[in-house]
């Protein structure tokens, strides 16, 4: 994900020039907070989806950044949170965990959730995450 640095208008990573104000746009979003972004994995109209490390720890995150379109404000987010603290008390083993919410100090909102190496959900169905059968099937 780009971000314009004359407007602020959050771009795709292959656009070049801003429709909003045509800047010249060429490097895309670096980091959020203390994580450095290593690589964009999906963009869509209300999230950008990230691999990232946590500079502090030196641990793999994926990152969920919130664009302006998606609509997350402080009543959504704080929503968000309460669901989140819901999906803690779930076996740690058997679901992806998710971090945090947060908002950056650019003004974003993200997710922050615990990074499994997989390609795709066939890598990661072979990974050994789900080593107990009973797990998959559930």
């Amino acid at each position: 994900m780009k971000q314009c640095h004359h407007c602020g208008q959050l771009l795709a990573e292959k656009i070049t020039t801003c429709p909003t104000c045509g800047s010249e746009v060429v490097e895309g979003i670096q980091s959020i907070d203390h994580y450095r972004i290593v690589s964009v994995l999906h963009e869509g109209y209300s999230s950008v989806l990230c691999h990232a490390i946590n500079a502090e720890t030196q641990k793999d995150v994926a990152i969920r950044i919130f664009t302006p379109q998606s609509g997350v404000d402080e009543k959504i987010a704080a929503r968000l949170k309460q669901e989140l603290e819901t999906l803690k008390k779930l076996p740690e083993d058997y679901f992806v965990r998710h971090l945090e919410i947060r908002k950056s100090e650019s003004g974003l909102w993200y997710r922050v959730s615990e990074w499994i190496p997989a390609k795709n959900w066939g890598h990661l169905l072979a990974s050994d995450h789900f080593k107990d059968s009973r797990t998959f099937f559930d």
